[in-house]
């Protein structure tokens, strides 16, 4: 008897229909210790996808954003100058970090002096100063360099320089005064730093009324200095007269005038120079003309002036006049040329002219 099937056929689909829902079952349970795997063996895996990845931290960086430099003192020979290199980080942590600034004569293109600043470990984002002074001589020019390393490599993007020129005219520090002549217009010799007027003339002589003007360019009160005021003949150069004016305090911002007298012979050219002085140390100085000779002038911006009459030795002391003895100074005046032997009164000459007559006139009779 044949079998019928069609009465079993829902029992068949139900089989069937179990098989596929236990498939599924295993499939899902098969997803599910995946991801239970994934979750312990690989943590973070199902973090937020919003979330933004932790940055990572940047190198160090160095570089030099300014390198000022100070005077710090002149002295005769020397002048010592401040290097303040400003070096900028940024980033993590630098370690070994050091600037080295150098002096190079512009001239020879050597090195004249050098010196090394450790600055150690920079962190974080900073600005750090590598100061020194740097000892050089007073001529000439220099370029400063400064260079960075980091680990004892250098930065070749971490560097600068700066030149400085005209050393040698720097001011010494034991010259440094706020007193100073005042200067008018350098072009009008009519508006000289030292004038001059005639006071008095007679026996071949003549007296000079001098004036001149200190300026106290500073904020604060000084003086207590000392002016010397001195003619010197235009082609000898030798001292003719000189006097001493002590100075007193001026205030800040105002100048004062200074008058003193020098006693010369008539009919020269000289140069009236002015020494301003604090402690024996010259801290200022000057110098105008006075045309006496009516024949010839001379200028301070032109010393080679010719002349027609030749220099007369006879009339000034064969010294430079500033170690004379002096046996009788005007008040507060140091008088290089007095007594018999100055400039100007021919004694001396007299004296030896009349001998040599003398002389003459007894060989005559003789005969």
């Amino acid at each position: 008897m044949p079998l019928d099937l069609r009465k079993y056929l829902p029992a068949i689909l139900l089989l069937e229909d179990m098989k596929r829902e236990t498939a599924l079952i295993g499939a899902l349970a098969a997803v599910v210790v995946v991801g239970a795997l994934v979750l312990v063996l690989v943590p973070g895996a199902l973090g937020d996808p919003g979330a933004e990845e932790p940055q990572r931290e940047e190198p160090g960086r160095l570089d030099i954003t300014e390198v000022p430099i100070r005077i710090q003192s002149v002295s005769k020979q020397t002048a010592t100058l401040t290097i303040d290199a400003t070096v900028e980080h940024r980033g993590s942590a630098t370690e070994n970090a050091s600037v080295l600034i150098r002096a190079i004569d512009s001239d020879r293109g050597v090195v004249e002096t050098e010196r090394r600043i450790d600055l150690g470990t920079i962190d974080g984002d900073q600005e750090v100063s590598a100061v020194s002074n740097l000892t050089v001589e007073r001529q000439g020019a220099y370029r400063f360099e400064v260079i960075v390393f980091a680990d004892g490599k250098r930065l070749s993007h971490a560097s600068g320089s700066r030149k400085i020129d005209g050393i040698g005219s720097l001011q010494p520090t034991y010259k440094a005064s706020s007193i100073e002549f005042h200067r008018f217009d350098r072009d009008d010799e009519s508006l000289p730093t030292i004038g001059y007027s005639i006071a008095d003339t007679g026996d071949g002589m003549v007296s000079l009324a001098l004036s001149t003007h200190l300026t106290n360019g500073g904020t604060e009160r000084a003086g207590n200095l000392t002016l010397v005021l001195l003619a010197r003949q235009a082609d000898s150069n030798v001292v003719a007269d000189r006097t001493t004016v002590s100075v007193g305090q001026i205030r800040p911002g105002r100048t004062i005038s200074t008058d003193a007298e020098l006693t010369v012979p008539d009919d020269y050219n000289y140069y009236l120079v002015g020494l301003l002085k604090r402690d024996d140390v010259i801290v200022d100085t000057t110098r105008s003309a006075a045309n006496l000779d009516p024949e010839t002038n001379i200028s301070v911006t032109n010393e080679t002036t010719a002349t027609e009459d030749a220099f007369d030795a006879s009339d000034f002391d064969s010294s430079d006049g500033e170690n004379q003895n002096e046996p009788s100074p005007r008040p507060e005046t140091t008088t290089e040329a007095g007594g018999g032997s100055g400039p100007g009164f021919g004694v001396g000459i007299a004296l030896v002219a009349l001998l040599g007559i003398a002389t003459l006139a007894a060989r005559r009779n003789r005969h």
